[in-house]
């Protein structure tokens, strides 16, 4: 049987697990529907053609299309495989439908927290 951090157990050892900083992209829950993995970047705002070859993005613009890469391979596919939100507008360590928010305001800048990953694995057992 897998084991699953549980957050008490996440907490624990917060001060020791990688940080990786949210680059930006707008995930707001008031903008966008949850949407099949492939139609996450059509939504908002990218084309077909640039959904088919996002490297022409990636050196016409970096900084936009790492944001909306790094949400999409994030979100994008926890979204499509259990089709509930992530929410990114609130505040540190606010619950919301009884998922932790991802986000999580540090000393260095927005980081996404991976507790999120506790919740999935718990969506998806259901």
């Amino acid at each position: 049987m897998e084991h699953f951090m549980s957050i008490a157990e996440l907490e624990q050892f917060e001060d020791q697990m990688p940080r990786h900083p949210w680059l930006g992209c707008d995930h707001d829950i008031s903008h966008y529907t949850i949407v099949p993995f492939n139609l996450y970047p059509v939504v908002r705002g990218w084309n077909i053609q640039e959904c088919a070859d996002p490297a022409k993005v990636i050196f016409g613009d970096p900084p936009k299309a790492l944001q909306m890469l790094q949400s999409w391979l994030l979100f994008g596919t926890l979204e499509s495989m259990i089709m509930i939100r992530f929410e990114s507008q609130a505040s540190i360590d606010v619950e919301l439908d009884g998922f932790p928010c991802w986000r999580r305001l540090t000393p260095d800048g927005e980081m996404i927290d991976f507790r999120i990953l506790t919740a999935f694995a718990e969506a998806w057992d259901t």
